[in-house]
């Protein structure tokens, strides 16, 4: 699987602490500055995530040897300044006609909420009163990777052909 990854940016409480926390999961952090030169941050896969995308878990080696799952609502809204949040979006490919993608938006306080490609679909079948065979979307290996209302699948119908997103 190959993704691209980043967040929006945001400010942080402690630069340095933010910093070491990024780093030690291999995330790039870049800095922007708003109209009145403050700096804000955001997060992007370093070179060593090959697959493009934000770790889920912690290698043995950072662990002491048992693999544990990072939870960025609790450890990423611990470095954001009051108000803040960060919104995680995400896409990928599995197979050339295989694509998915979607967003996880985290608070200052630890609330979060996370949206799949299907969830952010079907929003928009419902936000925009879209007929939802008239939105065709990829599949792969013959399962449709989106579904409509009622887990009816939206994809190509047969001997469309597909496309990516």
């Amino acid at each position: 699987m190959k993704g691209i990854a980043r967040t929006n940016a945001f400010r942080v409480k402690d630069e340095v602490a933010f910093r070491t926390w990024a780093y030690s999961l291999h995330l790039k952090v870049r800095v922007v500055r708003d109209s009145q030169y403050r700096p804000l941050f955001m997060l992007s896969p370093g070179s060593k995530l090959k697959d493009g995308l934000f770790p889920t878990t912690r290698p043995p080696s950072d662990t002491g040897g048992a693999t544990s799952v990072i939870d960025y609502a609790k450890e990423l809204s611990a470095h954001l300044e009051g108000g803040e949040v960060a919104v995680i979006t995400y896409s990928f490919v599995i197979q050339p006609d295989c694509v998915g993608g979607g967003a996880k938006v985290i608070t200052w306080d630890g609330r979060s909420v996370s949206l799949n490609s299907n969830q952010i679909y079907q929003m928009a079948v419902d936000l925009l009163n879209l007929d939802p065979d008239k939105l065709r979307l990829a599949h792969g290996n013959g399962l449709p990777l989106f579904t409509g209302p009622a887990g009816k699948a939206i994809c190509p119908p047969a001997g469309r052909p597909t496309r990516t997103i």
